[in-house]
């Protein structure tokens, strides 16, 4: 070979586009240890060659110093080290990380090849002043072999994966930040389930149950609702107009306030509907995007209030109607004392008295065959995958193991054309892109490039996506005949990135709508952290109820200082030292509506509850609560009212039972003959009256022992009572009636072993006033039947008739105090004030049952006793 051919080699081995190309070829070598180009061995040239036209990051180390060759893709390693490092030993540039690099060159130079993925190096390639930057970097080290067979040199293929680090340290804070959402979120949840008044939040057009607290879970009856839209968890609300309201709150985000809204609501599984009273808000809840998206319902039961407000309007009418009695009774009183004082005048003449996600061609082909075996090793040893394809048609030629596996996926690639290999490509623009490149000489670069092949054939394409790389490889004339393509799959990093990133959005919906769900709630909640117990949130309910005033960075004490001396503060300490929650019902707190104004008693249903950090220390206090003043003051009322009433009718029995008494007495005596003997019409008045008398007497009774009842003044004894018991002996009581309208009283027998839990006289007195109407109102030739029925639960005492029946309008006001049900159909003599029923109802009622009716006009009557089971 010939000076001139060898000065011809060396500069086709810096032949072609870039700028590591030409500073190569302008560089001054003879000044360095490797010598002058044209003096290099092949396997220098050839491995010189192929570093610079590599389409990653390689570094190549020749000779005893490690004179560093580079090609374009390294350039942004050096950082300002570049363009001086070029044809420097590398301990002399890198200085930084000779501590990690010496030892990793000694096992190379013995042949040995050695790859890292991931491997930290402080480079200091801003300047020796500025602090060193930590870079993340894949890369392989490759012995290569010189023409006597020794390690000349290192070649070295990078890949910067600091950006592929740094995904996965936001993938670690994406997992901590939805740790730290899911503990947040389960403190507001544990502050939902113990609010005393009842919450719900209804999602969708369908109104599904997402969350109830403990209240609402009560309220119902303990019904599992969750996932369940309300017409189906609760079927018995569908016609009472509650899915219409909560349509209406979704559709125009108005709130929707109800006050005593009466519903008909099972209380326990598979029991009977009951009345209810409830106070509550239909709360539209906002999306992010302004769309509403559900409701949250809050209220409390106010049955008792509305019970208690009704008995006061009830007692009123009570006392009215009671009055108005008492008139009728005076005026009859008088009618009959004048009735009595013109018999005594007549007694007088004949007398009477009434009262209730190679070398040369050998060499030069063995040296090419040498050198064609270094780079396949360089091939096989690359950490990437690495093809050449030839020719126009994009042959494969050689194929690196990492290729045929990925993206190849195990296929046959060598001798066949790219379309031939990759038939699934057609219509994706990769084989257009290596044309252009093969024509134009442009190398074609692509980040995380989205790639639709077949790698497990089964006849279905598959998504990936690789960091793609085609650069074009030219002979000595600087024509191309050649591709290199260079892949890395990417698809896991792809996919992590953007998981982190749905989850990152997906965290941030979910805590912004807790936030709102947070701050729309209608009961009072706020949270004091620090055991001096400072305000660090609180919603615009609890804002309400405290008035106007600051409280936000604020202390308990400081906010409320006219809680001093009422306890709170004491309470407060206790539960953040103890971590016991404490849970208070109406209790009366004094508060000012601002600075300066003396405080107002409150009443509110409360709880303070701890909550707990990481390591389960009590760290803040949180309280949930509910102004119930109004529903305080309205039972006050009404016991009040209750007072009064107890008060009148004792004093009303005063002064009525004695002149009847009185009345009776002088009947007595008249009957006797003490005013001399009686002509039979003149003993029919006298008997009339006394029975006049006792009839009113007898009323009187009925609403003194009502009045006990509903002061709660009637003693029960309850025991264990076989269910025969309770009805034996009952024919012989109504017997001589029933004979005396021709009716039949039929009784069937009951289970002997089936026991209730009563008051055997009190079921008696009950059901002997159901038989007394049963006569009353059946026709002669009637039957009345007694009969039982008993469950796992209940046992049942039932008294049917084939009486007129009660109109379906009148069937809701039976057990009414003072109602009559067609009252004109009645005798005057068998008239009463209509309280039977009303006693009745109330005595079954605290013996722990219930006292109901069916009925049909013309049909007949049933009332049933419910008495639970012993």
């Amino acid at each position: 070979m010939t000076e001139t051919d060898r000065a011809a080699g060396a500069a086709a081995i810096f032949a072609g586009p870039g700028e590591m190309r030409a500073r190569c070829g302008d560089f001054d070598w003879s000044a360095t240890a490797l010598g002058p180009v044209a003096q290099w061995p092949q396997s220098l040239r050839t491995t010189a060659a192929v570093t610079l036209a590599s389409a990653f990051p390689t570094i190549l180390l020749w000779g005893t110093e490690l004179v560093q060759i580079y090609n374009d893709g390294y350039v942004p390693f050096l950082g300002v080290k570049h363009p001086a490092g070029l044809g420097r030993p590398t301990r002399d540039v890198w200085p930084e990380v000779w501590h990690i690099n010496g030892p990793v060159y000694e096992r190379v130079l013995r042949g040995e090849t050695i790859s890292f993925e991931d491997q930290l190096y402080p480079l200091a390639r801003r300047g020796p002043d500025a602090p060193l930057d930590d870079v993340y970097i894949t890369l392989s080290y490759t012995p290569v072999r010189d023409e006597r067979g020794e390690v000349g040199g290192i070649q070295i293929v990078l890949i910067d994966t600091t950006a592929a680090v740094a995904r996965r340290t936001l993938e670690e804070q994406r997992d901590e930040l939805i740790d730290e959402l899911e503990i947040e979120r389960a403190r507001l949840a544990e502050v939902f389930r113990q609010a005393p008044a009842f919450l719900a939040v209804l999602r969708g057009k369908e109104h599904v149950f997402e969350l109830v607290n403990d209240a609402y879970s009560r309220l119902i009856g303990y019904r599992d609702v969750v996932g369940k839209p309300v017409d189906e968890a609760l079927p018995e609300v569908r016609a009472q107009g509650f899915v219409e309201l909560l349509d209406g709150v979704l559709a125009t985000g108005k709130p929707y306030v109800g006050r005593e809204v009466p519903i008909m609501l099972a209380r326990e599984t598979d029991g009977p509907a009951e009345q209810r009273f409830l106070d509550f808000v239909y709360q539209p809840l906002t999306g992010a995007d302004g769309t509403r998206d559900g409701v949250v319902a809050h209220g409390s039961d106010v049955t008792e209030q509305v019970r208690a407000r009704r008995e006061v309007e009830r007692l009123l009418a009570d006392s009215e109607r009671t009055r108005i009695a008492i008139e009728e009774a005076n005026t009859q009183l008088e009618e009959q004392q004048v009735e009595l004082e013109l018999v005594n005048q007549q007694l007088q003449e004949n007398a009477a008295e009434l009262e209730e996600q190679t070398e040369a061609r050998d060499r030069a082909l063995a040296q090419l065959r040498a050198s064609e075996e270094r780079l396949r090793d360089v091939f096989d040893q690359a950490p990437v995958a690495v093809a050449v394809l030839s020719g126009p048609e994009h042959v494969y030629t050689i194929v690196s193991p990492r290729y045929q596996e990925t993206p190849g996926g195990g296929r046959e690639l060598l001798g066949k054309s790219i379309r031939d290999a990759f038939p699934e490509l057609e219509g994706q623009p990769f084989f257009e892109i290596m044309d252009r490149v093969y024509e134009t000489g442009e190398p074609y670069f692509a980040a995380e490039r989205l790639v639709r092949i077949d790698r497990d054939r089964d006849g279905t394409s598959e998504d990936h996506f690789f960091d793609v790389g085609y650069q074009p490889i030219r002979d000595a004339a600087g024509r191309v005949y050649a591709i290199a393509s260079v892949a890395v799959e990417v698809t896991q990093q792809v996919l992590a990135r953007r998981a982190v990133e749905d989850a990152t959005s997906a965290a941030e919906r979910a805590k912004e709508e807790l936030a709102r769900t947070f701050m729309q709630a209608p009961v009072a909640i706020a949270v004091m952290e620090g055991p001096e117990h400072v305000f660090t949130l609180a919603n615009p309910t609890y804002m309400l109820l405290a008035g106007e005033r600051e409280l936000l960075g604020r202390t308990l004490r400081d906010a409320f200082p006219e809680l001093a001396s009422q306890g709170i503060y004491e309470i407060v300490d206790r539960v953040y030292r103890t971590g016991e929650p404490f849970v208070a019902n109406e209790l009366a707190v004094p508060l000012s509506a601002r600075a300066g104004d003396p405080p107002r008693d409150h009443f509110l249903n409360f709880t303070y509850q701890s909550l707990r950090d990481d390591a389960g220390a009590v760290s803040a206090v949180v309280v949930v609560a509910v102004d119930v003043t109004e529903q305080v003051l309205a039972r006050r009322e009404a016991e009040e009212a209750n007072r009064a009433k107890s008060e009148f009718l004792a004093t009303m029995s005063h002064e009525l039972r004695t002149p009847l008494n009185a009345i009776a007495g002088y009947a007595d005596l008249l009957l006797v003959g003490v005013r001399g003997a009686l002509t039979a019409d003149q003993r029919g008045d006298v008997e009339r009256m006394k029975r006049s008398g006792q009839h009113l007497l007898s009323l009187i009774n009925d609403i003194l022992n009502f009045a006990k009842i509903e002061a709660g003044q009637v003693d029960l004894d309850i025991e264990p009572v076989a269910l025969t018991t309770t009805v034996a002996g009952l024919e012989d009581l109504v017997g001589p009636q029933v004979d005396a309208k021709s009716l039949r009283l039929r009784a069937e027998p009951c289970d002997a072993s089936v026991k209730v839990c009563a008051d055997v006289e009190k079921i008696r007195q009950i059901l002997l006033n159901l038989l007394t109407n049963a006569v009353k109102f059946t026709a002669p030739g009637g039957e009345i039947v007694l009969s039982c029925s008993v469950d796992d639960q209940w046992a049942r005492i039932h008294v049917r008739d084939t009486g007129r029946g009660i109109p379906a309008d009148r069937l809701g006001h039976i057990f009414d105090p003072f109602v009559q049900v067609d009252r004109h159909l009645t005798p005057t003599s068998q008239q009463g004030v209509g309280l039977g029923l009303a006693i009745s109802r109330d005595l079954a009622r605290g013996m722990g049952g219930d006292l109901s009716v069916s009925s049909e006009v013309g049909i007949g009557s049933t009332f049933t006793l419910g008495l639970k089971r012993a």
